[in-house]
């Protein structure tokens, strides 16, 4: 009888855990996002789990999290191997074991993402705008124009929405700020119609994803905490979060953080169980995370949306 009771518990949970896989499988469908890939996974899990307990992980702890999100262990060990080679991980070997620590720049633009991403309503630029002239013989280096917020307006002119936390120029350019019509301007250099139809599929799917956040355990709850922030910052960091003169009347981004807020914070006290009691890094189990500046709306930060 408890062997027939063992199988009938164990079972339960695996049809839980495989109706769960597929619950996240039509969430990530829904938003018709491009493929996900592991490493693109990871570095969602290292900025919303790890960074906030010390940015060091055991690769152990997260290949038993990947796995909740049907990850092969082998994809996850090469998608580390790029990381760490790209620069964004640095891998400790302690005994047979192995760790990975987010690196510095890692770290800093993943402070960046976190400003932008784990609030209750969108960021807004200041009204206005930051304009470069890129004048021959000398052009400014395009990466360093894309890195610091800047799009192509047109050949040798390049925009972004006006920053007042004094941000760096990139160099070999004229440097100029204007006011003016901002909708016209916005609707030339961004795709705001496709990112406000990204914005209105997340809050379609969220609203799926949320009946289930109830019934879930501890991994699952944080399979699902780190899905939802995979898809929502994929928009979020791409969304230049222009002013409010800039954008439709119907904007929205606001509706889209309210419901992304609203579950993550449902999700969040259970998903940290299973951290604090699986959880590991090189020296032990992980530290408290620190999550309190979190949903606070306290800054305006913007982040490089290619990561």
């Amino acid at each position: 009888m408890a062997t027939l009771m063992g199988s009938l518990v164990l079972n339960a949970r695996i049809s839980r855990y495989i109706s769960m896989q597929e619950v996240l499988t039509r969430f990530v469908d829904s938003l018709d996002h491009s493929p996900v890939r592991t490493w693109s996974l990871i570095v969602t899990i290292y900025g919303d789990c790890v960074m906030p307990r010390g940015g060091e992980l055991w690769l152990g702890t997260l290949t038993d999290l990947l796995a909740a999100l049907d990850v092969e262990p082998g994809s996850t060990r090469t998608a580390m191997s790029r990381l760490a080679r790209d620069g964004f991980l640095r891998r400790k070997r302690v005994g047979r074991t192995s760790h990975y620590a987010l690196s510095e720049p890692a770290i800093a633009v993943s402070h960046e993402a976190e400003t932008v991403i784990y609030r209750t309503r969108a960021p807004h630029a200041a009204p206005g705008w930051d304009l470069v002239v890129a004048l021959p013989p000398h052009r400014p280096d395009r990466k360093a124009l894309i890195e610091a917020g800047y799009e192509s307006a047109s050949p040798g002119l390049f925009v972004r929405p006006r920053r007042t936390d004094g941000a760096a120029q990139p160099a070999n350019a004229i440097h100029l700020h204007a006011a003016g019509d901002d909708d016209a301007l916005a609707r030339a250099v961004y795709p705001l119609d496709d990112i406000a139809a990204r914005y209105h599929a997340f809050i379609r799917a969220s609203e799926g994803l949320s009946r289930h956040a109830h019934d879930a355990g501890p991994l699952e709850a944080l399979a699902i905490r780190v899905m939802l922030v995979h898809a929502f910052r994929r928009i979020a960091l791409r969304d230049p979060h222009l002013s409010s003169t800039a954008l439709p009347a119907d904007w929205p981004a606001d509706e889209a953080y309210k419901a992304f807020s609203t579950l993550y914070l449902v999700l969040r006290p259970l998903s940290e169980t299973w951290l604090d009691a699986n959880g590991q890094n090189a020296s032990g189990p992980l530290p408290a995370p620190d999550i309190a500046h979190r949903f606070a709306d306290t800054g305006n930060g913007r982040a490089n949306a290619d990561v």
